[in-house]
């Protein structure tokens, strides 16, 4: 009889992710680990060998979210440091040199992922009043959407 703990370790390694849905005749990962593993369909081994799969995908699904609530939490900065990031990244994508940030006090929402919303006045020889704003989406300390109004 195989182990319970090497069938487990053996799909958390391999990353068998399997969706548990019935998926008719198609056997599914799991189903194919354990035959692999030399279980043979409709015994109790078999059906012990599905339920550790099961129980090896959650364990993995759990794992996975507290890893990505950590890097949430480490990469999270503060509304200060989003609003700096986005200033100087819109300055630099302005059409016109910037005479002033118009943006005071800081329009940032959000937590790990936040949206920063930035103004200024523009030295345009066009006309005697120039602005425009800005739009940040900022994941971490990444930029990852930008746009100017």
């Amino acid at each position: 009889m195989r182990s319970a703990i090497g069938l487990l370790s053996g799909l958390v390694l391999t990353g068998c992710v399997a969706d548990g849905s019935p998926s008719g005749s198609q056997p599914s990962k799991d189903e194919l680990l354990c035959i692999e593993s030399g279980f043979v369909p409709g015994t109790l081994e078999f059906s012990q060998c599905l339920a550790t799969a099961k129980i090896a995908r959650e364990a993995a699904a759990d794992y996975e979210k507290e890893q990505q609530k950590e890097r949430e939490k480490r990469d999270t900065i503060s509304d200060e440091m989003a609003n700096r990031i986005c200033v100087d990244y819109a300055k630099s994508q302005m059409p016109f040199p910037v005479i002033r940030n118009q943006s005071s006090p800081f329009n940032v929402n959000g937590g790990y992922e936040k949206t920063v919303k930035v103004s200024f006045e523009l030295d345009n020889p066009k006309t005697s009043y120039s602005s425009r704003s800005a739009v940040c989406k900022i994941r971490g300390r990444d930029i990852v959407d930008f746009k100017i109004n």
